[in-house]
């Protein structure tokens, strides 16, 4: 015989930390069952966290609202809707804003003529009576008349207080929408 006979015939010595008590290669299967028995553990945690009403109806939102979304997308992008899309007011005309710088000139000859009954005198500035318009400059001729001076949109208007304020505005309200007609 040889040594390697020798030896094989030789029986092999237990492990220390072996269980005496189990037959040789039973530390393996009850490991394979460990392992097996931990995986069908694993299994069944994931069914119910997938089976769970909370991922259930997570599942049924993303369902309905996903193609909601994107029909939405696809309705402002190529349906263009007004309330989207900013739009531009139409230009104020040549004649509106003539309408609309006589009826402030009247106002203002208006508060100029009642500061004149409250005081006894012309005011010195348009500043005398509260802020004055940016459009409007106003000029004491005398002690008893003075002149506004209006400018708006390439529109340039004078008013005299020696002339009839209602004969200046003209029909200016009612082209504006505001006269007494309206």
């Amino acid at each position: 015989m040889t040594q390697g006979d020798k030896d094989s015939s030789r029986p092999k010595p237990r492990d220390p930390r072996a269980d005496p008590r189990k037959a040789p290669g039973a530390e393996a299967a009850d490991l394979v069952a460990e392992v097996l028995k931990d995986a069908a553990e694993r299994d069944q945690a994931q069914r119910r966290r997938v089976e769970s009403p909370i991922s259930r109806t997570r599942q049924k939102v993303v369902a309905v609202s996903l193609p909601l979304a994107g029909a939405f997308s696809f309705y402002l992008w190529f349906g263009n809707p007004s309330w989207v899309t900013p739009t531009v007011p139409d230009p104020v005309t040549a004649e509106a804003a003539e309408s609309g710088l006589r009826v402030g000139m009247y106002f203002q000859a208006q508060k100029i003529e009642n500061f004149r009954r409250e005081t006894g005198r012309l005011p010195d500035s348009l500043e005398e009576l509260g802020a004055a318009p940016p459009e409007m400059s106003y000029q004491r001729i005398n002690a008893q008349t003075y002149q506004l001076v209006g400018q708006s949109r390439g529109v340039t208007l004078t008013f005299n207080s020696d002339q009839a304020i209602q004969q200046f505005v003209g029909d200016a309200m009612d082209r504006l929408g505001i006269g007494q007609n309206r």
